[in-house]
């Protein structure tokens, strides 16, 4: 069912989901969709904002694909890093050439170099080092960027096409509804992205540095901690789906015991349901 006022439609949808065990799970939704129109003020005004935001992430691609060309093409002998790693791992001598100054000295027992006090690179310089956390958010970014425009605009073509005022047979409204969905959960990943990069910048202030570096550090025990959870939250998702799935609805798929298990860490759940449906478990 479709009542829509232009530019705004409201799509619901009703699903009844029949079980083996003679059971009927109603679903419904109702999805607000915008459409985009270029006959009011306000559309206009968006679509020339999006034009906008459309030159800069192509400025900004354009900058992030010179960074990783000068990444790539640099050799790993020119990489401090890949250069003490060699040293460390095949016992070539403990001392290198200082970049600025061409002083060969151990940066095992010195930090920096004793005639001009040049730091040695903490991060690598070649195709290494386009791969760090933060380039990879930036690509992710971008990425995530042209899709939801491309999207926006195979939006605004789909909705062109259509004849509201003048159709008189029915217009199938999901896939525009659905688009619309795909093209807001996009843009709620990207926000979550653009506000992770923060920290990157948080980092440059030297009262967060310390806290930005710690979070940084952890990044990896944690990374590991969440594997091993998501395994062990994997084997409670299937086996309630296997004890209560064909009894209690909540359970009736991998995905919806998923769920119901996030929302029993939470405290709420059918403790009646589980005990009905199998009373020894």
């Amino acid at each position: 069912m479709v009542w829509f006022m232009l530019p705004s439609v409201l799509y619901s949808r009703f699903i009844f989901e029949f079980l083996p065990t003679g059971q009927v799970v109603p679903y419904h939704s109702l999805k607000p969709l915008l459409l985009p129109d270029l006959e009011s003020f306000r559309g206009v005004v968006v679509f020339l904002s999006e034009l906008l935001l459309v030159m800069f992430i192509l400025y900004y691609a354009v900058k992030e694909v010179v960074k990783a060309r000068a990444f790539f093409a640099t050799n790993w002998r020119h990489c401090q890093v890949c250069v003490l790693k060699k040293i460390k791992a095949e016992h070539l001598g403990e001392t290198i050439v200082c970049p600025n100054c061409q002083r060969p000295y151990n940066p095992f027992q010195m930090p920096c170099c004793p005639d001009c006090y040049y730091d040695l690179e903490s991060s690598h310089k070649c195709w290494k080092g386009y791969f760090s956390l933060w380039n990879l958010i930036d690509l992710s970014n971008i990425i995530i960027f042209f899709v939801v425009f491309g999207l926006r605009f195979k939006l605004r073509g789909d909705v062109d096409k259509i004849q509201l005022r003048t159709e008189t047979q029915f217009i199938q409204f999901y896939p525009l509804a659905w688009q619309f969905g795909i093209v807001n959960c996009l843009n709620s990943a990207n926000v979550m992205l653009s506000f992770f990069k923060t920290i990157k910048y948080l980092g440059k202030v030297r009262a967060l540095s310390v806290l930005v570096k710690t979070l940084i550090i952890a990044l990896s025990p944690v990374f590991w901690f969440l594997i091993f959870f998501g395994l062990v939250y994997m084997g409670f998702a299937i086996t309630f789906l296997l004890a209560f799935g064909k009894d209690a609805g909540q359970y009736r798929n991998i995905g919806s015991s998923y769920m119901s298990l996030f929302v029993m860490i939470l405290g709420d759940f059918d403790y009646g349901a589980i005990e009905t449906s199998n009373y020894i478990l």
